[in-house]
């Protein structure tokens, strides 16, 4: 599509491409199906929630999901591809207060699809993977739904609609400070950070209390400005499906 897209109604991608261009800014509701979406280089696509979990998003220029926070603006892909490259990202893609949900092919994936997106949320170009509603207490989080184990009792099986499993990866803005994602900061997260406080930062990830990229220090002080705190729609921790 070249020319201004502007519609309210749901898009379905059962299969192909439909590909966004022109270098104009187009605005659309949500978009399902198992297809792939695109948005190309020089143009803007504002959307809500991109439910694709057996589909693909390609950005080459714009996308921004409307800041909406609830089951309506999250995402889930099975592939997402951004232009550019690490630390040099050309492609933008504006989460604003949702959800997005990554879902790895495999375990042996995940590392290196986790690594990617690390990349593209810790980025300083604004490019990337960002979030335009960031705040002082608030960060981009990026975490596997299979290693909330390693510091908390349960993973999660479903967040703000979007069914999780354990090669869920979930990319959301939240609350420097907590670490299980359930919306507020409280004795839970402390404990934890307190645990892994001296572990090595480039071991340390979200769960274990890197929520703000530039330290231990820097992490309990975010913890701390954010104590008895609450931001977002979560879903409570559970048990994860098998």
């Amino acid at each position: 599509l070249t020319g201004v897209a502007n519609y309210s109604g749901a898009t379905a991608i059962s299969a192909g491409v439909l590909d966004f261009g022109g270098g104009v800014s187009h605005n659309i509701a949500g978009v399902s199906g198992g297809g792939t979406l695109q948005v190309e280089a020089g143009t803007t696509l504002t959307s809500d929630g991109v439910k694709m979990p057996t589909g693909s998003l390609i950005v080459n220029g714009i996308q921004q999901i409307r800041s909406n926070g609830s089951n309506n603006g999250a995402s889930k892909v099975s592939s997402l591809t951004i232009a550019g490259a690490t630390n040099a990202w050309t492609g933008r893609i504006d989460l604003t207060n949702n959800l997005m949900v990554v879902e790895a092919a495999s375990s042996g994936a995940k590392p290196a699809l986790m690594t990617t997106l690390l990349n593209q949320v810790n980025t300083t170009a604004s490019k990337g993977i960002i979030s335009s509603t960031i705040t002082t207490n608030t960060a981009v989080a990026v975490v596997d739904n299979a290693t909330f184990t390693l510091a908390f009792p349960t993973n999660k099986t479903t967040m703000r609609g979007e069914p999780l499993d354990s090669n869920s990866i979930l990319v959301v803005q939240a609350l420097k400070g907590d670490l299980n994602l359930d919306g507020k900061v409280n004795v839970q997260d402390l404990g934890v950070m307190v645990q892994h406080y001296h572990d090595l930062q480039s071991t340390r990830t979200w769960v274990t209390g890197n929520t703000t990229n530039a330290g231990n220090v820097q992490d309990l002080g975010g913890l701390i400005q954010n104590y008895n705190k609450t931001f977002g729609t979560f879903s409570v921790v559970s048990n994860i499906s098998t």
